[in-house]
């Protein structure tokens, strides 16, 4: 009979609690609610002033983003996805232009496969790192690959545990 008794559920619990990246994150979650109880405002991003970035009437110079927003990596696959800027300052010569849908929209960001060399337009950032992360619904590489990675999970945990 197979389950969890109350050692496994103890250890399980145990593993939980000494994650490293998770006392991690406790940690700074806590130093960041004592900074707030505190009223000690934050310090501010940019401290010396560029000049190459002219000034704000706010102050502030706009957030710069890059040609590279983001990047995926699909660990089940192995797989590379990225979302691209398409309207970034420093995107390179040659790179697809934004495109726009059947309603005129623009779409700017396009989450692209590197590995299988598979583009889809979004019109919002958010939109397109959620479909990074789903590539496996758009990208016809990413779909076989996944479906060939559960067959030999799926084969080897078959021969693994004999029926009884």
């Amino acid at each position: 009979m197979s389950g969890y008794t109350p050692a496994k559920k103890a250890a399980a619990r145990a593993q939980r609690k000494s994650n490293v990246s998770r006392v991690i994150a406790r940690g700074m979650a806590k130093a960041r609610r004592a900074t707030a109880r505190s009223g000690i405002p934050s310090v501010p991003a940019r401290v010396i002033p560029d000049p190459a970035v002219p000034d704000l009437p706010g102050g502030e110079p706009p957030a710069a983003h890059a040609y590279i927003a983001r990047e995926h990596l699909r660990k089940d696959i192995g797989s590379q996805v990225r979302v691209l800027d398409l309207t970034a300052p420093d995107t390179p010569h040659g790179a697809p232009a934004p495109s726009r849908d059947a309603e005129g929209k623009a779409m700017p960001y396009v989450a692209d496969c590197a590995t299988h060399h598979q583009r889809k337009y979004f019109g919002a950032y958010a939109t397109a790192c959620r479909a990074a992360k789903a590539s496996h619904q758009w990208c016809p590489g990413c779909k076989s690959e996944l479906a060939r990675h559960h067959k030999l999970h799926s084969k080897a945990s078959a021969q693994a545990s004999p029926r009884r």
